[in-house]
């Protein structure tokens, strides 16, 4: 395994192809796990590894096996250097544009999944094929993403609340039945409670008492544009047990605090369930 390894990081470092560069971060991916050891500077990889996506037309159709997406291995080994060396990598992911590259990919193939534009009434008509990313990318990116909240929160958020929405977009598509459904389809449990608990993790940074006003109306903004509050309450009666909603909880809250229609919303549910 470690001569294998060796070379296949030094084509990690090299290739111009984006599949094999995927290829070659799942390999590595497995290779770690193994205890295999080599040598990759994370800088320069995530620096090179954002230039390929910027000149790639990004329509390949590739299928990776175990159920893995093409984008998997790439956010997986991106999360591994983020945790070896985090004073190196996370400013350079950012800085670089790949951490919105991965969400605008993210994007693609959520929007790949829905007939309609967001801002009419969406359903499934097929089934996703998870070409892209899977349902345990999805949850990768997620760790991912929250790690560099934690770390680089003001920049962070500014990424969440631009203008295009890339972000805010998909996340609220993850609190959406259709996807949620998406995620239970082997009746996961665990996956659909940690992708909901994350999300919301997530969209609870613009309430901080670190943020400003700016931040904060954006962000109320954009939560009314997509449904935020529905969605939701949706998610956290159906998915969630007692011992997890505290973070959606949380949240609601803070929408009701900020948000007479969240309140009405809130209330109109309340008056249903009473009829």
């Amino acid at each position: 395994l470690q001569p294998i390894t060796a070379h296949i990081a030094q084509l990690a470092m090299t290739t111009q192809a984006l599949p094999q560069r995927a290829a070659c971060a799942l390999h590595l991916v497995y290779a770690i796990a193994c205890g295999a050891k080599f040598l990759l500077n994370s800088e320069e990889y995530i620096d090179s590894l954002s230039t390929i996506f910027v000149q790639s037309e990004c329509d390949f159709i590739v299928r990776f096996p175990f159920n893995h997406g093409l984008l998997d291995g790439l956010i997986m080994l991106i999360f591994h250097i983020v945790q070896i060396d985090p004073q190196k990598s996370i400013g350079t992911l950012i800085d670089c544009g790949l951490f919105y590259i991965l969400w605008q990919q993210l994007r693609a193939a959520f929007r790949s999944f829905y007939p309609n534009s967001m801002n009419e009434e969406i359903s499934l008509i097929t089934t996703p094929d998870w070409i892209l990313i899977s349902r345990d990318g999805i949850h990768q990116l997620l760790q991912l993403t929250l790690e560099l909240f934690f770390q680089r929160m003001h920049k962070c958020l500014s990424l969440l609340i631009q203008s295009e929405s890339v972000m805010f977009e998909s996340l609220s598509m993850m609190l959406s039945k259709e996807l949620t459904e998406q995620l239970d389809v082997k009746s996961s449990s665990f996956l659909t409670t940690e992708v909901i608990t994350l999300t919301c993790n997530i969209f609870m940074f613009p309430f901080s008492i670190e943020t400003s006003e700016t931040f904060l109306e954006r962000t109320l903004e954009l939560c009314q544009r997509y449904d935020i509050i529905q969605k939701l309450l949706w998610v956290t009666m159906t998915y969630l047990s007692m011992d997890r909603i505290e973070v959606p909880v949380g949240l609601i809250a803070q929408l009701s605090y900020y948000q007479e229609t969240a309140r009405k919303t809130i209330s109109q549910m309340l008056m249903n369930d009473v009829q």
